[in-house]
């Protein structure tokens, strides 16, 4: 499984459904199912479906 590294306060809110969007400064590439790591953690706290 792809993750992604977001700072813990972003991570939280994303996964509570508060946060639907992500910037960030490059495209990504994958899609489906990735995990969500809070930074400094190297622990998947969930998973979301990246989407185009």
């Amino acid at each position: 499984m792809d993750g992604l590294v977001i700072k813990p306060k972003w991570a939280d809110m994303i996964l509570s459904g508060v946060k639907t969007w992500e910037i960030r400064g490059s495209k990504a590439h994958k899609r489906g199912t990735i995990g969500i790591i809070k930074s400094g953690s190297g622990l998947v706290y969930g998973t979301v479906e990246l989407m185009s």
